[in-house]
């Protein structure tokens, strides 16, 4: 590997993950720019690495990065499941880190994929179960203190996932950029109606306006369930971090259990 290049890379990505991890924590918005510099850049020293190896199983490996990548991103994002600065992060991801940077600072101890990104993502998906724990005790010790916490005729299958996957928060100081509601008004039908929506697209828009007036008309209460819009480029940022010094702690979970 071309000694300057690694450590090159490993300072774009803190670099540019750190930047765009501070906007998606205060606003849930990323600026373009970010990714096209992160990309283009991280994505340059790549190609300079390969061309300058020349070297076939180097040359395959970023190509199948950048491949795969590609469609990690476009499926999660049109899935529903990321927005589209995730899908933005998941390539300049690919085209910065295809392979592990050579540098004798950051060994991984654990196993690893021979496609970097994956191992960022394997962790980055094992660091969100970090608010499903959240979420439960949050709300196992609020349920401990409030009778009919839940929506009305919920069945129990629902009543799980919603422990999980949301929390109840006071309705008039949510920020809606930063939420999706789980309980949202029908207001197509008439009488209007509470509805439980317990999976939304992150591409949706939020009716804050709905979600108002079904509060003035009584159909939403005080408090409200909702579902925490999640900062996941934070989640790749530590993701990328434990893979430089730990490695794929995904892999080693699933390898210790199968072997």
């Amino acid at each position: 590997m071309v000694i300057w290049t690694s450590p090159v890379k490993i300072v774009l990505g803190l670099a540019f993950l750190g930047l765009a991890s501070f906007q998606d924590y205060s606003t849930r918005e990323i600026d373009d720019r970010i990714w096209l510099a992160f990309g283009a850049l991280g994505g340059a020293v790549s190609i300079y690495e390969v061309v300058s190896l020349s070297d076939y199983a180097t040359t395959l490996i970023f190509l199948v990065s950048v491949f795969v990548s590609f469609l990690i991103g476009l499926a999660l994002y049109y899935g529903g499941l990321t927005g589209g600065a995730d899908a933005k992060a998941i390539w300049a991801l690919g085209l910065t880190f295809p392979y592990y940077p050579s540098n004798p600072l950051f060994s991984p101890i654990l196993p690893v994929y021979p496609l970097m990104v994956l191992s960022i993502l394997d962790n980055a998906m094992l660091l969100t179960l970090a608010l499903v724990f959240h979420n439960v005790i949050r709300n196992s010790i609020h349920l401990t203190r409030t009778r009919d916490a839940f929506p009305s005729g919920l069945p129990g299958w629902k009543k799980i996932v919603l422990i999980a996957t949301a929390i109840r928060v006071r309705t008039s100081k949510v920020d809606w950029n930063k939420a999706f509601p789980v309980e949202v008004i029908d207001f197509s039908s008439d009488p209007p109606e509470k509805r439980i929506s317990l999976f939304t697209s992150v591409k949706e828009d939020v009716d804050a306006d709905g979600i108002a007036r079904g509060h003035e008309l009584g159909l939403i209460g005080d408090d409200i369930w909702i579902s925490q819009g999640i900062p996941l480029v934070i989640f790749f940022a530590a993701g990328f971090l434990l893979s430089l010094i730990l490695g794929d702690l995904l892999l080693a979970l699933l390898s210790s259990v199968l072997a």
